[in-house]
């Protein structure tokens, strides 16, 4: 999802499982509902980069509103404000301290 980086599935933040919850959060959202992707352009290794909806919902900004992702600032600005909004309301990882999903990955490598 272009403009968004989710937590690994295996990460943690602080005790809370935000990886896990990031998931869990993304199949309620989506629950056996027809997903709708708009591409938007490849990342550096050919992958494509789209806003994806349920509906109305972008999915990405549910995810970052939630805390269950943080805006990709080094690629977008475009969930700024949700990640702002979440971080003012301690919701999801905002309740700890955590490595950015980026971080996380480098660090496992």
């Amino acid at each position: 999802m272009e403009g968004a980086d989710a937590f690994e599935y295996d990460q943690l933040c602080g005790t809370f499982a935000c990886g896990a919850a990031a998931s869990a959060n993304l199949h309620r959202l989506i629950d056996g509902n027809a997903v709708r992707c708009e591409p938007e352009g490849e990342d550096r290794y050919g992958r494509t980069l789209a806003r994806c909806f349920v509906g109305d919902t972008d999915i990405a900004a549910a995810q970052v509103r939630a805390g269950l992702a943080v805006a990709y600032r080094r690629y977008s600005d475009r969930y700024v404000r949700e990640e702002e909004a979440a971080q003012a309301a301690r919701r999801g990882a905002w309740v700890y301290t955590f490595q950015t999903p980026e971080d996380y990955r480098y660090a496992k490598n």
